[in-house]
Order: structure tokens, then C-alpha cells, then sequence
């Protein structure tokens, strides 16, 4: 991979940020991004170290909270999963049961209207 940058020595902060950046969203190791763009692993680390305050990161906190908030909504989709199954369970027996008889289609239409499923 030829060197975006071959003759540079110094980069500006935006620069400096952006290889930061590639380096952790790629799947490249540091090592290969320092030689993408000709510095030393020595520089990039201080470059960590000088702009770690600039680099936006996900706080563990903050991933703890997204977790906990997802977790919850699994847990809301599957109870809504399972009530919707036994509705479908209902009405299937009551169609087989009831195929063709008038309380068979009324039961159908009261469960369909309580879905707002007609129109």
C-alpha cells in the first residue's frame, strides 16, 4: 500500500486525528497503520496520549446503559412475541373448531377488530 503522505513530516491535529481514527476502526493493526502513513509506533502512541481528550470514545458507562437498554427491549419483544402467538393459537383452534359456522366468523371478526386489523 503506497504512503498517502511520503514526503510529510508533520501532520496537522486533523490529520493526526484521522489516523487515529483508521487505526481504531480498522482492522489493520497499529503497526500496519503507522507504516500506511510513515511514523513510528512511538509517535502514534504519544499522539494517543497528547489527543486521547479530542478522540470521541464510548465510555463503558454509556455502553453499559445501551445494553441495559437493549436487554429491556428484548425482553418487551419477546412478551409481545408470545402474546401474539397465543392470539394466533386462539384463533386457529377457534377456526378449526368453528370453520364456516357463524360463531366461528364472529369470534374471528371481534379478535380482528380488537388488532385493528380490519379497516
Amino acid at each position: 500500500m503506497a504512503n498517502p503522505l511520503p514526503s510529510q513530516k508533520r501532520f496537522t491535529v486533523q490529520q493526526k486525528l484521522e489516523i487515529l481514527a483508521q487505526a481504531k476502526s480498522s482492522i489493520h493493526s497499529k503497526v500496519h497503520v503507522c507504516k500506511k502513513f510513515g511514523i513510528a509506533r512511538k509517535t502514534f502512541c504519544k499522539w494517543q496520549k497528547q489527543l486521547a481528550h479530542l478522540i470521541p470514545s464510548d465510555s463503558s458507562e454509556e455502553l453499559k446503559k445501551q445494553i441495559a437498554s437493549l436487554y429491556k427491549q428484548i425482553v418487551e419483544l419477546k412478551a409481545q412475541l408470545i402474546e401474539k402467538d397465543a392470539k394466533i393459537d386462539i384463533l386457529h383452534h377457534t377456526l378449526s373448531k368453528d370453520m364456516g359456522t357463524e360463531k366461528g366468523i364472529k369470534t374471528i371478526k371481534q379478535a380482528m377488530e380488537k388488532e385493528t386489523l380490519t379497516k
